[in-house]
C-alpha cells in the first residue's frame, strides 16, 4: 500500500497541504523551521492519531484555525482507502471511507508508518518503555489479536494493582493473577516470535549499514526473571512484596529489549552516529519482517536524513529502504544534496518555505 495523495489543513506551520505523492521516492527541502517534520508528523498522525514527537495535542492544532483535518488516499493495486482525521480541542473525528469509525486500529492496519529523525535513537536509549513500544509497533501489525489482549492486560493490572492497595484478600487478588496471566502470557509469546524474527533481519541490516565488524547482541527480556515462563507461578511468588510496594512487579509490562557491544549497553558504548544506524537497522528489520507477513511495503518517513550520516552511510541506508520496496517521504535542507543521494532515480521533491509547499 502507499500514500497517493496527501491534504492538510491547520496542522501546526503547514498551509493548506494538497499534494499527490510519488509511489516510492518523495523528497521534502527546505530551511530549518519551515514546515518539513511538520508534513512528517502530519503523516504520522493520520495514521496514528498521535505525534511521534509529543504527546500533546494542543501544539498541533494552529491557534488560528482552531482545528485541524487530515486527509489521505490510500492505494493499494486498484483499490482505495480514503481516510481522514478531524480534530479540535475537544474531540477529535476518524473516518475512513466517509464513514465516521471508532477503532483507530482500523485505519493504523491500512498501512504500516515508520518515523525516524535525530531523536530517536534516543528514544530507544531513553528505557524500556520507549523499547517496548518499539516492540509492540511490530506485533500489532502482525498479530491481528494483539491489541485485544493488550487491552485485556492492562485492564487486569490496573485492578491488581487497586487491590494491592486496598489489602484485599489473597483470593482476590489471585483472581486477577488468573486474568493477567491469560493474557500476558499469550502476549509474550507473540512478542518472542516477533523479536525472533526481527533479530535476524537486524543482523543482516547492522552488517550492510557497515558496522558488521561490531558484534551486536540483542536479547528479550519477558518481563520477570528465572528459567520458568510460569507467570502465574510468579505472581504468586511475588505477592507479598507486591503488598508492600503497591504495584504488580512482574508481568509484560516489565519487559524490555536489550542490546549489547562486548557485553556493555549499545546505547552506552557506541557513538551516537553508530546508535542511528543501529536504530535504522532496527527499523528496517521491522518493515522486512511486515513485508514477509504481510506483503506491505510500508511507508517511511525521514526527517533530515544527512544528519550525523556521511554520504556514505546515507546511500547505504538508502539503498536498503529502496529494496525493501518502501514508499518515503525524506527531507534535508539542501536539495541537491538530498537529490545526489538518490543517484539519479524517479522522485517528486517539494519545497517548504514558510509552511507553504510547492513541487519541484
Amino acid at each position: 500500500m502507499t500514500l497517493k495523495l496527501l491534504k492538510v489543513h491547520g496542522f501546526r506551520n503547514l498551509q493548506s497541504v494538497n499534494i499527490e505523492l510519488d509511489d516510492q521516492i518523495n523528497l521534502i527541502v527546505g530551511q530549518n523551521g519551515a514546515g518539513k517534520t511538520s508534513l512528517l508528523e502530519a503523516i504520522y498522525f493520520l495514521m496514528y492519531g498521535k505525534s511521534p514527537r509529543t504527546h500533546l495535542s494542543s501544539p498541533l492544532i494552529q491557534q488560528a484555525e482552531g482545528s485541524l483535518s487530515i486527509t489521505g488516499l490510500i492505494a493499494w493495486h486498484q483499490v482505495f482507502r480514503d481516510v481522514r482525521v478531524m480534530k479540535n480541542n475537544h474531540q477529535s473525528v476518524i473516518e475512513l471511507d466517509g464513514k465516521r469509525i471508532q477503532k483507530r486500529s482500523e485505519v493504523a492496519t491500512l498501512l504500516p508508518v515508520q518515523f525516524f529523525d535525530a531523536t530517536t535513537y534516543r528514544h530507544l536509549a531513553s528505557g524500556p518503555a520507549y523499547r517496548r513500544e518499539f516492540l509492540d509497533w511490530g506485533v500489532f501489525h502482525v498479530e491481528i489479536a494483539f491489541k485485544q489482549l493488550m487491552q485485556n492486560y492492562k485492564r487486569s493490572l490496573f485492578q491488581r494493582n487497586m487491590a494491592l492497595k486496598k489489602g484485599l484478600p489473597d483470593s482476590q487478588i489471585e483472581a486477577w493473577d488468573v486474568k493477567l496471566a491469560e493474557s500476558g502470557m499469550r502476549i509474550d509469546q507473540m512478542r518472542q516470535s516477533y523479536f525472533e524474527m526481527i533479530e535476524v533481519k537486524f543482523r543482516h541490516y547492522w552488517q550492510e549499514l557497515g558496522h558488521g565488524h561490531l558484534p551486536l547482541e540483542m536479547s528479550y527480556l519477558r518481563g520477570w526473571e528465572g528459567e520458568s515462563v510460569d507467570l502465574p507461578l510468579r505472581l504468586k511468588q511475588e505477592l507479598q512484596r507486591d503488598r508492600r510496594i503497591g504495584f504488580t512487579q512482574v508481568g509484560i509490562h516489565r519487559a524490555d529489549l536489550k542490546v549489547s557491544v562486548y557485553q556493555e549497553d549499545a546505547f552506552n558504548f557506541l557513538s551516537q552516529g553508530q546508535q542511528k544506524i543501529m536504530a535504522y537497522a532496527l527499523y528496517l528489520a521491522q518493515l522486512s519482517v511486515l513485508q514477509t507477513r504481510q506483503s506491505s511495503r510500508g511507508l517511511f518517513l525521514v526527517d533530515d536524513l544527512p544528519a550525523e550520516l556521511d554520504l556514505s552511510r546515507q546511500e547505504k541506508l538508502v539503498e536498503a529502504m529502496l529494496d525493501l520496496g518502501s514508499q518515503l517521504l525524506v527531507s534535508g535542507i539542501y536539495q541537491d544534496q538530498l537529490v545526489s543521494v538518490f543517484k539519479g532515480r524517479p522522485m517528486r521533491v517539494f519545497r517548504v518555505d514558510h509552511g507553504q509547499l510547492q513541487q519541484m
